[in-house]
């Protein structure tokens, strides 16, 4: 897992930076850095991000697109 991985994921649950940032305990600079490459992700904190994710997406699951309204 790289940073854009947690930047995809993220964004990809609709899980705003500062939410998950506060949930793991950093700042959401040092979040950001992460995201962009500009500070190394462990081990540790990508199973921490994914753990994290994986809950909001439990708790927030994402709508389905609306159908079309086109006629048949």
């Amino acid at each position: 897992m790289e940073g854009f991985d947690v930047k995809i994921g993220r964004l990809r649950e609709r899980l705003p930076q500062w939410r998950l940032a506060q949930a793991l305990g950093i700042s959401p600079t040092d979040l950001c850095a992460i995201e962009n490459g500009r500070k190394s992700l462990t081990k540790d904190m990508a199973e921490r991000i994914m753990l994290v994710i994986a809950r909001h997406a439990e708790m927030h699951p994402r709508r389905k697109p609306q159908e079309s309204w086109a006629e048949d």
